[in-house]
């Protein structure tokens, strides 16, 4: 286990929280998480609340989530219902590649963090308060959560952002957090970039962790997860796009035997494997390579 084992943070800690995909075409993300052992989610629509008495505005996009025992990865689609800049920042970003374009970072108070990126020159957004309507076992629930995003363009590597979980209990539902291949944990982000040094700065400023030499590159450790950040050929299995990029993902599985039997039983081979990890390569992950690791193993682009 990297870090805290618990989904919330405390005081000023910063965790990974969880990244998206970008699919669009949901059926089809469905269908190759299924594949790779991932319980997802009910299909819900987001919104943003109006004033009062007025019925919350569709933002457009829809996720399904992979609820982990540390973390979720979500899968994220445009739902045709309103035409955003969050859809439109959608469409430019599967336009260029498909996979991962979403990182996000949790914490406890993001209007202090707001105030932080302000001054490291960031230029924040105004606080974004998201909601959705879920399904739970008495019935129907509000989940909410703060969302602090920065312009877009300062982090080219995709949408990087800070939030906050305002009814945690209702997004991880224990009915949903039963994975065929056990994978439990989303311990690491491995990014592609042109430039390592700057985008180790910059990471840093962001975070206000500071990025260490590791590998072939540079890792921010939060509280609760590790992001790197690598120059091309760093990560195997990558995709094969133009940096800066999510060239992998890692997840803790509880058992690697039994997470490759189960990939065996669905015609998934790990294009490069050893004792205490293995990783899929961007072919058969959605477009990002995906790492899945023994309990407190580090991923291959860290060794």
């Amino acid at each position: 286990m990297h870090g805290a084992d618990r989904q919330l943070p405390l005081g000023n800690e910063i965790f990974v929280d969880h990244v998206a995909y970008f699919a669009p075409h949901m059926v089809e993300a469905e269908r190759a998480m299924a594949r790779l052992g991932l319980t997802l989610s009910p299909f819900t629509p987001q919104t943003s609340p109006r004033g009062p008495g007025e019925p919350p505005a569709p933002v457009g996009m829809a996720n399904r989530c992979a609820l982990l025992e540390r973390g979720y990865i979500e899968i994220l689609t445009t739902t045709g219902e309103a035409r955003t800049p969050l859809v439109e920042q959608f469409e430019a970003a599967v336009g260029r590649h498909a996979g991962v374009h979403l990182l996000a970072f949790s914490c406890t108070d993001p209007h202090a963090h707001g105030a932080r990126l302000a001054e490291a020159g960031f230029a924040p957004q105004p606080m974004v308060a998201l909601q959705r309507t879920i399904e739970t076992e008495h019935g129907p629930d509000l989940l909410r959560f703060s969302v602090l995003r920065i312009r877009p363009g300062l982090m080219p590597e995709g949408r990087i952002q800070m939030l906050a979980h305002h009814t945690p209990d209702l997004l991880w539902q224990r009915r949903w957090m039963h994975h065929p291949a056990r994978l439990r944990a989303l311990t690491d982000v491995a990014l592609c970039v042109a430039d390592v040094e700057e985008a180790a700065e910059r990471f840093a400023r962001f975070t206000g962790l500071a990025a260490r030499s590791r590998g072939r590159g540079r890792v921010i450790e939060t509280a609760r997860g590790r992001v790197a950040l690598l120059p091309p050929g760093a990560v195997p299995g990558a995709p094969d796009v133009r940096p800066p990029c999510f060239a992998a993902v890692g997840v803790e599985t509880a058992d690697l035997d039994f997470t490759l039997a189960h990939w065996k039983s669905t015609d998934i081979e790990p294009q490069i494997r050893a004792d205490t990890w293995a990783v899929v390569g961007a072919g058969d992950a959605l477009g990002t390579a995906l790492a899945v690791l023994s309990p407190g193993r580090a991923p291959p682009w860290l060794l």
